[in-house]
């Protein structure tokens, strides 16, 4: 019985020794491994061994946003420091997809804002866009540049402005007065929601229009807090600079449509006005100067369905550029 026992237990011991031999190479062939390995880390500059430690934290991660209702998405390269901000600072409205085809922001920490499949929302925005579109902004407290697309979608303004909790100034450069009276059942649209705002937001002190050819066809009846600068008279005149700097009593929301350029500086589907980059340049800084700037959207893009591919590429080379400069002036004042 003993011979029989110490026989089988030489058998099994015979079994398991190739087994026990690929265990132990395995073994130091993963040591010679995370040796090597430690040696690279060792062997790197510093700057290197920091990015990679941090490097999910700063460009390429994949997280969760609330802009973007439950998908995913790929946040671009952030600043120093982007990763601790509550909120983002520059957001893309994705209702024309017109921002695909322009590079003005690809350096910088932004957010699409998920609307391109949104019914009810060009031109006029119905009672369901309304809540959709407040519902994709509930969370944005902080100070930001909004790109809304063309300017079929320019009433997004009035979101923005709704939220502001404190009295504030309104200056709008836009060749168009957007002070229509509401139609379709006093429905918000692109043309009537400054007229919209005066009649609804009681923190709106202040309203300041820039560039408009018509600016008086509209006009909100009772207010008077409307100070404008025609087409006309920013074309003809050089003190208009500090006459708007001047006339502003409360921090200021500023909202830009881009058919207030000439087409030099921009291409709309809309008519257009005469206004020079530098002149708003100039206009820019003496707001800033003379009020804080609170927040600031842009739109006048060129969609694709009102021209050629040869004209929307064309257009996006002039709008991205566009875009470029006014996103330098906001970064001078963030």
């Amino acid at each position: 019985m003993r011979a029989r026992r110490k026989g089988m237990g030489e058998g099994l011991a015979g079994a398991l020794e190739p087994e026990r031999r690929e265990g132990t190479l395995r073994e130091a062939r993963g040591k010679r491994a995370r040796g090597k390995a430690e040696n690279c880390r060792k062997s790197q500059p510093e700057g290197l061994k920091r990015r990679r430690r941090t490097g999910r934290q700063t460009a390429g991660s994949s997280r969760p946003c609330r802009f973007s209702h439950g998908r995913r998405h790929t946040k671009t390269k952030m600043w120093k420091g982007a990763e601790h901000l509550m909120e983002p600072s520059l957001l893309l409205f994705d209702f024309d997809q017109v921002y695909r085809a322009q590079n003005f922001y690809r350096n910088e920490a932004f957010r699409w804002v998920r609307v391109d499949s949104a019914a009810g929302t060009r031109g006029y925005c119905d009672f369901p866009a309304q809540k959709l579109l407040r519902g994709r902004l509930k969370g944005l407290n902080g100070r930001a540049l909004a790109f809304l697309g063309s300017g079929n979608y320019h009433y997004v303004s009035f979101f923005f402005a709704e939220k502001i909790r404190s009295d504030f100034a309104l200056v709008l450069f836009d060749h168009h007065g957007d002070m229509q009276r509401p139609a379709f059942g006093g429905l918000l649209s692109c043309g009537s929601w400054l007229r919209y705002a005066a009649e609804r937001l009681p923190r709106l002190r202040q309203m300041v229009l820039v560039g408009a050819g018509s600016p008086a066809a509209g006009r909100p009846p009772g207010r008077k807090d409307l100070a404008v600068f025609s087409a006309r008279l920013v074309s003809g005149s050089e003190n208009w600079y500090e006459r708007l700097g001047e006339s502003l009593r409360y921090p200021v929301y500023l909202s830009v449509d881009k058919d207030v350029f000439c087409e030099e500086e921009a291409r709309t589907n809309w008519d257009q006005g005469i206004l020079r980059m530098k002149q708003f340049e100039r206009a820019f800084r003496i707001v800033a100067r003379t009020q804080k700037i609170i927040g600031m959207d842009v739109c006048g893009e060129f969609p694709e369905i009102y021209g050629s591919p040869f004209e929307f590429q064309a257009a996006s080379r002039i709008n991205s550029r566009a875009n470029r400069r006014l996103l330098e002036l906001w970064k001078q004042i963030s």
